[in-house]
């Protein structure tokens, strides 16, 4: 996860990260998990108005605002690993966010930004 994204959507690095040394990686089987986690350290984050979205819905898994852009509202994927957004054939168009465990889609297009939850918890210490 590169330094402009954490700074994008992360307020407080060292606030996070004190937060998630007392979670382990081992949590880090799915996808519900990740939205669990990320839900724990949500606000520690610069979105607003995060909004999971149905399961029925299958346009976006939720939306959030980017406080410096109150008007137009960010879609965002949950995913365990970054390239299962193409495995589970996601518009690459209609998505600004990629929250995910591992980021291993190494050819993802410049219009959408990745949090990488296992890169956090590296920062944090945790190997």
């Amino acid at each position: 996860m590169n330094e402009k994204t954490v700074k994008k959507y992360i307020k407080n690095l060292d606030d996070l990260l004190k937060e998630i040394q007392d979670y382990r990686e081992d949590l880090f089987e799915s996808e519900a998990m990740v939205i669990f986690c990320f839900g724990i350290i949500y606000k520690h984050t610069n979105l607003q108005g995060l909004v999971i979205k149905d399961e029925k819905n299958h346009r976006c898994d939720a939306v959030a605002f980017l406080e410096s852009n109150a008007e137009k509202p960010l879609v965002v994927e949950f995913e365990l690993r970054s390239k299962n957004f193409v495995k589970h054939g996601h518009d690459k168009e209609r998505c600004d966010l990629i929250v995910c465990w591992k980021h291993n889609w190494k050819e993802i297009p410049e219009n959408i930004d990745v949090i990488e939850l296992d890169d956090l918890w590296k920062k944090a210490g945790f190997k």
